[in-house]
């Protein structure tokens, strides 16, 4: 569709607006999962998704609808990390954590988001504001306008990122029986060329939908957020903003899984997802733009009061594997060039009614933050533990796993062994560093894991790799997940290869599964424990 330009959007708007008016009027509303109709600064409540049929074979990954690069060397901006934050109380924890944003959410017409980005900008971090509106009034034009005003005096005060608006689909949000994403749309465009006006230098984020399989479509009483995404790029919004706004905070798996969800666990809907959420976002909008989640978290259930029984599918989650999963998320983030930046939803919030807005947090209640080390070690540390064991060697998927040896030679490969796994997660056979994760001509997306920093000593290669969830200069403890595993390129079967090298020379590995050498069997269980 052909770009609206500045005053034609407004007037679009405009008649979008009376449209729905008529056409919507007296249609009956459609029900929506139970929530407050008020909630305290309309906080992130996680929508159920619907039981969907399965959009791919289990275990495999669905393919994009658009190719996308990996880490394109181009990016306009570097990666940015940030937290949703309530106060500026543990912005040292923050930066401890390789932090350099802060998101607030702020009220029309008139919360103290000057203050917000003054503090922000002394403290040294920027700041995303999500800009949230009357969603009873939206339908009104004179409503319309005193909004675009207002965002426009954010980004002339300074803010660094706004989402204009936040999840639009959703009847909490949007004046029920007036949701459209077109009607979203000329709203973002309108707001694009004030904010732009304003300050050039704001960066504009569309409003994260809601994810959802609940409506089983698009209405004007509430859309699922892949036809509502879909709705918004074909009205143009592509143009009319500098990043796709999202929210992830219904995960429960690694974030590289599409299948085991504790809610559904044959159910591969990409709500409950990071990376099949990630690439359908992706995909929708033909690659031209990257990803802002300004919402992503894992809740955990440990140490915090009892879950409703609306979140009781995060109840089995430990702080140990929410600090894995941040980092885990934010390290694959980086690698697939799809996003842009990730704001950890949340830094510390108390509980709310139902909400377990504790249970997200990162800060625990005893003080301690577990994620804030992961995070650490995946983005800042440059030296490992002193106590890690760094002379064993396991075999490289989770703990009581039997997989085979496909082949020891396959044609052009470098010695190694191709074991059969299928879209599964890799581990680390060791502890070191990551030297490298790129894509080669034969063993396809492969990480360089070494036990030194300059890769002088022994290390393990991976290839065949679906996706890698761990980045260059990364400290990775034995037993960590750090891909998974994809296909063979020379058969199209899926598999992963592993070798180990020194300066330059490959051998094949010696596990210590094998009992100090092969054998006359092919298969191995691994005792390779998950960190």
């Amino acid at each position: 569709m052909m770009k609206i330009t500045h005053p034609t959007r407004f007037v679009l708007l405009l008649i979008v607006v009376i449209t729905l008016a008529s056409a919507t009027s007296c249609m009956p509303l459609t029900p929506v999962p139970p929530t407050p109709d008020t909630v305290a600064a309309r906080l992130p409540t996680v929508m159920p998704t619907a039981a969907l049929p399965p959009t791919a074979t289990p275990g495999t990954p669905p393919l994009p609808l658009t190719p996308y690069p990996t880490r394109p060397a181009d990016w306009e901006a570097p990666f940015a990390l940030g937290g949703h934050i309530r106060s500026a109380q543990y912005i040292n924890a923050m930066k401890y954590a390789g932090m350099t944003w802060t998101k607030r959410q702020v009220h029309h017409p008139g919360e103290a988001a000057y203050v917000f980005i003054q503090e922000s900008h002394d403290l040294g971090f920027k700041i995303q504001l999500t800009a949230l509106g009357d969603p009873k009034s939206i339908h009104r034009e004179d409503y319309v306008e005193e909004y675009i005003t207002w965002v426009s005096s954010l980004a002339a005060a300074g803010a660094d990122a706004i989402e204009v608006w936040n999840e639009p689909n959703i009847d909490r949000e949007w004046t029920p029986g007036h949701i459209s994403p077109e009607a979203y749309t000329a709203l973002l465009c309108s707001a694009y060329d004030a904010i732009k006006a304003a300050n050039p230098d704001t960066v504009v984020i569309s409003a994260a939908p809601a994810p959802t399989g609940y409506f089983a479509g698009c209405w004007p009483t509430g859309c699922d957020d892949e036809p509502f995404l879909r709705g918004m790029a074909e009205a143009g919004a592509t143009d009319c903003m500098d990043y796709i706004g999202a929210h992830h905070n219904a995960g429960a798996t690694s974030p590289a899984a599409d299948i085991g969800h504790p809610a559904r666990p044959t159910d591969t809907h990409h709500s409950w997802y990071f990376l099949p959420q990630t690439r359908l976002y992706y995909s929708i909008f033909g690659g031209h733009k990257q990803i802002f989640y300004t919402e992503m978290g894992y809740a955990a259930q440990e140490g915090v009061t009892e879950f409703s029984e609306m979140f009781a599918w995060a109840s089995g989650t430990s702080v140990a594997q929410q600090a894995d999963w941040v980092a885990g998320t934010v390290a694959l983030a980086r690698n697939t060039g799809m996003v842009q930046a990730i704001m950890v939803w949340n830094v510390w919030f108390p509980r709310y009614e139902h909400d377990p807005q504790d249970g997200f947090a990162i800060i625990r209640p005893e003080g301690s933050c577990p994620t804030c080390e992961t995070l650490h070690n995946a983005l800042v540390r440059t030296a490992p533990p002193s106590d890690q064991d760094r002379t064993t060697l396991r075999l490289p998927w989770p703990a009581g796993l039997e997989r085979c040896i496909v082949s020891q030679t396959l044609p052009d490969h470098p010695d190694g062994f191709t074991f059969d796994l299928e879209f599964e997660a890799v581990l680390a056979a060791h502890s070191g560093w990551v030297t490298e994760v790129r894509q080669d001509t034969i063993l396809g997306n492969i990480v360089l894991l070494c036990r030194d920093q300059d890769a002088t000593n022994e290390c393990s290669q991976y290839g065949h790799l679906d996706t890698a969830i761990v980045s260059v200069g990364q400290y990775v403890e034995r037993g960590q997940e750090i891909a998974l595993s994809g296909n063979i390129e020379s058969t199209g079967q899926p598999g992963l290869f592993f070798a180990l090298s020194s300066v330059g020379k490959t051998t094949p590995p010696i596990f210590d599964e094998m009992d100090g050498g092969l054998s006359s069997k092919s298969c191995y269980i691994s005792q390779n424990e998950r960190r």
